[in-house]
């Protein structure tokens, strides 16, 4: 790195020089100690003393200092029980994950599965299958991440005339962990464009990227005896109406 100082007229005024950046330690050093060896001549007099530094600095290509690889996203995942009230009241348990956290530039690769089964209470089973795949961002200090992903599978409940029939979605979800000590909180968004069933489609599109339905959560993580324990809420808008979910979970993993 070259560091290269001009000045103007200065008449023995003192001068300090400030300088930010990546290089700064080195780029100061080096200023300071040309700033030492300079001698400015007196100003005569009625002239207004100035006195101006330019500094410019050239990184060589061979001083390029990169940018610490991100850190890795923890996998993990949590196995819970769920009881849903509302328009769809329903209960069943499931376990959704995410792994992966490969490399890409700043971001990370990930993987998510969702799997849930249950029934209605009159007796109709529910379930849902999903796979997604997305992007991973660690936030600064390890305090969480921010993952964006985008999948497909298939949800409902079975039997004819049900009031949200079995069928194929693509879901996108948006999902914030946040870490603070040994607590971890979980916010997240999915919203779900149904394929091939017009009576779990709305007339009208959410407000939420004109989805058919949408999903919206959150959960906190604490240390129970020697593992986790997981609680959290969800309330569902589809087409049948909007379903509140309470979850109770053991999480697996550094994640969840």
């Amino acid at each position: 790195m070259d560091v290269r100082l001009t000045l103007s007229a200065a008449g023995g005024v003192p001068l300090s020089v400030a300088i930010t950046g990546r290089a700064a330690t080195e780029a100061a050093r080096c200023v300071r100690a040309r700033l030492r060896a300079v001698s400015l001549p007196a100003v005569p007099d009625g002239v207004a003393p100035v006195l101006a530094a330019t500094v410019v600095t050239v990184v060589r290509p061979g001083d390029r200092r990169r940018w610490p690889p991100s850190p890795p996203i923890a996998g993990g995942a949590v196995a819970f029980a769920a009881l849903r009230g509302g328009a769809v009241p329903s209960f069943g348990a499931g376990v959704h994950g995410l792994v992966g956290g490969w490399p890409a530039s700043d971001l990370r690769l990930v993987a998510a599965y969702q799997l849930e089964a249950g029934a209605t209470g009159d007796g109709e089973a529910t379930g849902a299958a999903r796979a997604l795949v997305g992007l991973g961002l660690p936030l600064q200090g390890s305090a969480g991440t921010l993952v964006v992903s985008l999948g497909g599978g298939v949800s409902g409940v079975g039997g004819a005339g049900a009031p949200v029939p079995l069928a194929a979605e693509v879901p996108f979800e948006m999902r914030l962990q946040l870490v603070r000590g040994r607590q971890r909180g979980h916010r997240w968004v999915r919203t779900s464009w149904i394929v091939g069933d017009t009576n779990r489609s709305p007339v009208f599109g959410s407000p939420l990227f004109d989805a058919d339905e949408v999903s919206l959560g959150g959960a906190v993580s604490t240390p129970l005896g020697g593992g986790r324990a997981l609680l959290g809420v969800m309330i569902d808008q589809q087409v049948a109406g909007t379903s509140a979910t309470v979850m109770f979970g053991l999480p697996l993993g550094r994640y969840f």
